[in-house]
C-alpha cells in the first residue's frame, strides 16, 4: 500500500509476474545498480531497466513496486506501477503502456488517482507509451555493452583510464586493443556504458567506430524523449 509507511524493497515486489504466465515470457535482467538480479514481465521493460542503468543520476529503480486501491464507488481497482525510481535529484514511479487511445475511463481515472496520491507524498509518476522508445540501434548497443562489461574490475578501468590520459590522435576500438598495454574490451564496453567514452550509440558500433574521451554527460529531465537523447551506441558481430 502507498502511504506514508511505504518503502520500496527488492525482495518484496507488489506484484508476483510470476504467477498466470501461460503464453508470456519472463525477462530475468542482472541489475549491478540494485546488486540483484530483477523479474521483468516484458522485454519492454528490459529495455527500460538497461536505460535506467545507462543514465548516471538514475541511482536506483525498483520493479512492481508497490500496489493501489482506487474505488470508483462501484467496485475497486487495484494498480501496480511497473517501476518505482529513485535519481539523484527526485524520486518517481513509472508506467509503460502500448498507447493512450486504448485506455479505459476506468483505469484512467485509477491512474489518476494514483498519481494524486504518489504526489501528496512527495513522488512523480509518469507514462510512457512504447512509441516513445527510441527505435534506431540505441536499446540493442546498450545491451551489448552491458553484456560485455560484466565484472570489470577496478584495475581494468583504471589501466584504460591511464591510457586515455596520454592518448593523441584518432581513437576507436580496435586503436585501443593495439595499444601497449592493452586494456581489456570489456573496460573499453563498460567505459562506453559509464559515459566516460563517448561514441555515437544510434548506428552499430564496429571497431573502427570513432570514439571521444571527453566527458559528455547529458542533462536527463522526467520526460521520455530527454531520457533517449544519448550521445553513444553499440550492436555488432566484430565486437
Amino acid at each position: 500500500m502507498l502511504d506514508k509507511n511505504w518503502v520500496p524493497s527488492h525482495f518484496s515486489p507488489a506484484r508476483d509476474v510470476r504467477k498466470n504466465r501461460y503464453g508470456k515470457s519472463l525477462v530475468y535482467f542482472p541489475s549491478r545498480k540494485n546488486h540483484t538480479q530483477l523479474i521483468c514481465e516484458s522485454h519492454n521493460e528490459a529495455d527500460m531497466c538497461l536505460i535506467l542503468e545507462y543514465l548516471p543520476a538514475v541511482i536506483q529503480y525498483y520493479i512492481q513496486p508497490v500496489s493501489h486501491t482506487y474505488n470508483d464507488g462501484n467496485k475497486p481497482y487495484t494498480y501496480t506501477p511497473d517501476f518505482f525510481i529513485q535519481r539523484d535529484d527526485r524520486s518517481y514511479f513509472i508506467e509503460i503502456k502500448g498507447g493512450y487511445s486504448d485506455q479505459t475511463s476506468s483505469y484512467q481515472r485509477t491512474l489518476d488517482s494514483f498519481a494524486a496520491t504518489a504526489s501528496a507524498l512527495g513522488y512523480g509518476f509518469e507514462v510512457f507509451v512504447l512509441s516513445d522508445f527510441p527505435t534506431d540501434e540505441t536499446l540493442d548497443n546498450l545491451g551489448l555493452l552491458y553484456s560485455r562489461s560484466h565484472q570489470v574490475t577496478a584495475f581494468e578501468l583504471r589501466q584504460l583510464m591511464q591510457c586515455l590520459s596520454t592518448w593523441n590522435g584518432p581513437l576507436t576500438i580496435s586503436l585501443l586493443l593495439a595499444h601497449n598495454p592493452s586494456p581489456s574490451m570489456r573496460a573499453v564496453c563498460a567505459a562506453i556504458f559509464q559515459q566516460k567514452l563517448n561514441c555515437d550509440l544510434t548506428t552499430m558500433l564496429n571497431l573502427h567506430t570513432p570514439l571521444s574521451s571527453e566527458v559528455k554527460h547529458e542533462k536527463h529531465n522526467p520526460a521520455w524523449p530527454s531520457l533517449v537523447s544519448f550521445n553513444l551506441s553499440l550492436t555488432s558481430p566484430d565486437i
